[in-house]
């Protein structure tokens, strides 16, 4: 691996903002930024261009290590070929960054929330109450008709015995990852996996057909 970059401790006042960084926030951004550094302390590296000490990524929390009266800072030094591939590196390292699934998102809200108050955690992601409450809302429904639910196997016969019903009960953090693994159409993957879905039937031909659901 060619090793273009190095950690550094350097003073803040040699390095260059880029006045033409399209990642902008909000005051309430700004804010949950300033509050997570504050708890969590600085975890993620600002990247600065070797050559030219242009940032690359981290405007943001360059600025608020001098809100908070830092003089310096360890950074990665990169030694961009030009000032484009700086560019290119900040668009990959603002963009890819993958989408949060919603349900795995209120799943994750709800056992936050369990041991952190709503305040708190407004404070540290910059979202809203609204926010929030209305993706724990949207998926409440889900929640009763899976919440505590015990996953079982039920197998019942009809009185011709000619019926095998098998009901698989999932709770709801089980159907959310089976859906972030297999995708939205949850009962077609089941059934490339498994023969089934969470409810189906088989029906005997005969009395000597076997049956299979493995």
């Amino acid at each position: 691996m060619n090793r273009r970059f190095e950690r550094a401790i350097v003073k803040l006042s040699v390095i260059k903002e880029d006045p033409t960084n399209p990642n902008v926030m909000n005051d309430r951004e700004k804010e949950a930024l300033a509050n997570s550094i504050e708890k969590f302390g600085y975890v993620q590296d600002i990247v600065v261009d070797k050559n030219t000490m242009i940032i690359a990524d981290g405007f943001h929390r360059f600025r608020q290590l001098l809100v908070n009266s830092h003089n310096e800072a360890e950074v990665i030094l990169y030694d961009f070929e030009n000032d484009i591939e700086r560019r290119l590196f900040r668009q990959v390292a603002n963009k890819v960054r993958g989408t949060h699934d919603e349900t795995l998102d209120a799943l994750e809200f709800k056992r936050i929330l369990e041991s952190v108050d709503m305040q708190e955690f407004t404070e540290l992601t910059g979202q809203s109450e609204q926010e929030i409450l209305r993706l724990l809302n949207k998926f409440s429904e889900e929640e009763k008709k899976y919440l505590n639910l015990e996953q079982n196997t039920d197998i019942q016969k009809s009185e011709d015995g000619e019926t095998i019903t098998l009901t698989l009960i999932y709770t709801l953090e089980e159907m959310s990852i089976i859906k972030a693994v297999l995708g939205d159409n949850i009962a077609l993957g089941l059934l490339n996996i498994c023969k089934g879905t969470d409810r189906y039937n088989i029906e005997k031909t005969n009395e000597t057909q076997e049956t299979s659901t493995n």
